[in-house]
């Protein structure tokens, strides 16, 4: 009985989600934030977005996920410039019962750091890609007290850079949640002819990589 009465007292959950783009802006940390709020929507909650405004963007509102902008660009490092103050206020006197934050090294998180403790907060570091660059070393030699700050870290590996980071510096507040796969994209009819229209034997290795053609993403080393 206890269980049932916890269930029925249980509120639609006020959430917001912070990302430096969000569509129509296409890119990764785009599609994983989306996928999020979306699903946190068709489950009963309220989901808001804050990032980065677009002129291209002309909607308030997408899929039943709420999106704020604000003209606001940079991070610590390299600086920050625009309404960085009216984000603060915004994240902090909206009584979000979680807000979540994906990604170091852009104002989304940056911004934050003054009035972190003002929220429940969720960061997902997301890599720390610019960790040996010299000119972030102050950058991350702050940022131990800035993830103490932090009620929860989500690594999507239990071996890599951020996830060494963190423990070398003894923040545990943490889980290791891998990135998924949308089933509306991948859970398909298998394609029995594709192989035969590229030329390639049943023995043979396919692998795929999907993401934009960059040197950052690895696609020269596979």
């Amino acid at each position: 009985p206890g269980c049932v009465e916890g269930v029925k007292r249980r509120k639609e959950m006020k959430i917001l989600l912070c990302c430096e783009f969000y569509p129509p802006s296409v890119g990764g940390v785009q599609e994983v934030m989306r996928q999020l709020a979306e699903r946190l929507v068709v489950r009963g909650h309220s989901v808001t977005v804050a990032t980065t405004a677009m002129p291209t963007r002309g909607f308030q509102s997408l899929r039943g996920v709420h999106i704020k902008e604000f003209s606001v660009s940079g991070n610590l490092a390299h600086g920050m410039k625009g309404d960085l103050e009216g984000y603060r206020q915004f994240v902090t006197t909206n009584a979000f019962d979680v807000v979540m934050i994906k990604a170091a090294q852009q104002w989304t998180f940056d911004a934050l750091w003054p009035v972190l403790h003002k929220n429940r907060t969720i960061f997902i570091p997301c890599g720390f890609s610019c960790l040996y660059e010299p000119e972030y070393a102050d950058y991350f030699r702050r940022l131990p007290a800035i993830l103490r700050q932090c009620d929860h870290l989500i690594f999507y590996s239990s071996e890599y850079r951020d996830i060494d980071f963190a423990r070398k510096h003894g923040v545990g507040n943490l889980s290791i949640i891998p990135n998924g796969a949308s089933e509306t994209e991948f859970n398909v009819t298998r394609d029995r002819t594709f192989r035969e229209r590229y030329g390639l034997r049943d023995e043979e290795l396919l692998f795929l990589t999907v993401g934009s053609p960059t040197r950052l993403k690895g696609h020269y080393e596979i």
